[in-house]
């Protein structure tokens, strides 16, 4: 068996990522885990690449361990190979990471934190640039690159020479076109329709106060909206560009 077509999906934290995992792990080639995803852009096991070129003839490689430094199509040469991610609303994105911090504190160290989210925020981007490659979603597509040469522009360019699909989390059916990309790629993976992943259904406790957009106080807002400048100039060019296809 050989692999012909390879689906790439970028996970960017807190962009709707679990969803399509939940939505598709059951299938045994839609390769997810962080370790797995290491093994092949960050320290490639052409062993472990091997097998999968052997096992399967089409595979879904998703997660935030993705790179787009041509490791893939140097290991994959003969197959086919897409990219596609998913890009949020900023701001909304931001009050999201805040809810999932309160919610794991919680449900793995039963901390309930009163953390105000301007606090936490300051103490985010800090975070985001060692753990998870940058606090920008236009960061994400140049974790191969060092944070001080990062840019808008060199963001833009790899989208372009990656020809990367990107779909929009507001777009009330961005999960249908995801499938459909799936579909059209030839990737032999079905997915659980049923399968809707929410960290807020489950509040998953009384003692957990998630808040949205309209619970900021104007004061509030501002100052991540200032932060946030960058990020809106990034996902409104995206959005005029990508937002009707």
């Amino acid at each position: 068996m050989k692999c012909k077509d390879i689906l790439i999906f970028l996970h960017i934290y807190k962009n709707a990522g679990t969803t399509i995992k939940e939505r598709y792990r059951k299938n045994k080639n839609y390769i997810f885990k962080h370790d797995d995803l290491e093994k092949i852009f960050l320290f490639p096991d052409l062993k472990y690449i091997q097998n999968l070129k052997n096992v399967f003839e089409s595979i879904i490689l998703a997660g935030h361990a993705v790179k787009f430094n041509n490791v893939l199509e140097e290991n994959f040469n003969d197959a086919n190979i897409s990219y596609v991610t998913t890009l949020r609303e900023p701001l909304e994105r931001i009050v999201s990471a805040y809810n999932y911090y309160k919610f794991k504190l919680y449900t793995e160290h039963n901390i309930v934190s009163k953390i105000d989210i301007i606090e936490w925020f300051i103490i985010f981007k800090l975070e985001s640039t060692i753990h998870l490659g940058g606090l920008f979603q236009y960061e994400l597509f140049l974790n191969h690159i060092p944070l001080h040469k990062r840019s808008i522009t060199l963001a833009t360019e790899v989208i372009k020479k990656y020809n990367i699909k990107i779909l929009f989390t507001d777009d009330k059916d961005w999960l249908n076109k995801f499938d459909n990309i799936v579909i059209e790629k030839n990737i032999n993976c079905n997915p659980k329709i049923d399968e809707v992943h929410s960290n807020t259904s489950v509040s998953r406790s009384a003692l957990i106060d998630n808040i949205s957009i309209n619970d900021l106080t104007l004061c509030k807002k501002n100052f991540l909206l200032k932060y946030l400048k960058d990020e809106y100039i990034f996902y409104n060019n995206m959005k005029e560009k990508y937002g009707n296809r």
